[in-house]
Order: structure tokens, then C-alpha cells, then sequence
């Protein structure tokens, strides 16, 4: 069962981003499932690990990209939320690389969910609204 379901009102209507985000649920819900049926150490969550890692920061890229473009006046703090995300996966990564034991399945998963959901529908919309707002002058 997928931990994070994408929807269309989680849609900030640039089509670029929109498809990075959906992207990142389905990362996020492979890693649940390899959590899920992992006994710690496991090759395939380190991996998925990794695509998450490579993905929100090519996806952070992409963001902040569109925010200079627009003059996004929040850039700063959005660009700072992003950073604080990035340091949290590394730590995560360099955990599980670190200590051959499973991660604390739940925690991650709550942080990471949470996160991402919160992120869009708080940050990630106003942006959206703030670009479609600047394309209709």
C-alpha cells in the first residue's frame, strides 16, 4: 500500500515540477515498501535511497531555476528549505551506509511524507500561484 497518494490538487500547474513531485511520491513510496520488506542492510533501500538523494536535488535544482526566472521573493527562504531537506536525506543515507542496520523505518517515513506534503501544499503552490499571477500581466 502506497505511504503517499499523488493527487491533482497537490498540482502547482508547472508541468516541469509537477512531474518531479510526482516522481518523488513514487520514490518515497518504494522506499516504505523496501523498508517494509527489509531486515536492514538492504541493497535495494540503499539504492532507493540514493534516487531519492539524486532526485530531490535535481528536482531543488529545477525550483529554484523557475524562482530566479520569476524574481520569486521568498527565493531565499525556499532555497533554505531546501538545503535543511538535502542535509536530512544525506544524513539518512550516510546512516544507513554507515551502520548495516535498518533505519528507523517509521521516522523517516513520517519526516519524509510529511515533509514533501507540507512543502507543496504550503511553499510549492504559493510559487505556483506567484508564476501564474506574473503570466497574466
Amino acid at each position: 500500500m502506497a505511504l503517499l497518494l499523488w493527487d491533482e490538487s497537490l498540482h502547482i500547474n508547472i508541468e516541469e515540477i509537477d512531474i518531479q513531485h510526482e516522481n518523488l511520491f513514487r520514490i518515497i513510496n518504494d522506499l516504505h515498501e523496501s523498508l517494509q520488506n527489509s531486515a536492514g542492510g538492504d541493497e535495494n533501500t540503499r539504492s532507493v535511497l540514493n534516487s531519492l538523494l539524486e532526485d530531490i536535488i535535481l528536482h531543488y535544482d529545477s525550483e529554484e531555476r523557475w524562482m530566479k526566472k520569476y524574481n520569486y521573493p521568498d527565493y531565499e527562504l525556499h532555497k533554505y528549505q531546501h538545503q535543511q531537506y538535502i542535509s536530512k536525506i544525506k544524513d539518512f543515507v550516510r546512516l544507513y551506509k554507515t551502520e548495516h542496520t535498518s533505519l528507523p523505518a517509521k521516522d523517516i517515513l513520517i519526516s519524509l511524507a510529511g515533509w514533501h506534503s507540507k512543502h507543496i501544499i504550503e511553499y510549492d503552490k504559493k510559487f505556483g500561484r506567484y508564476v501564474r499571477e506574473c503570466n497574466e500581466d
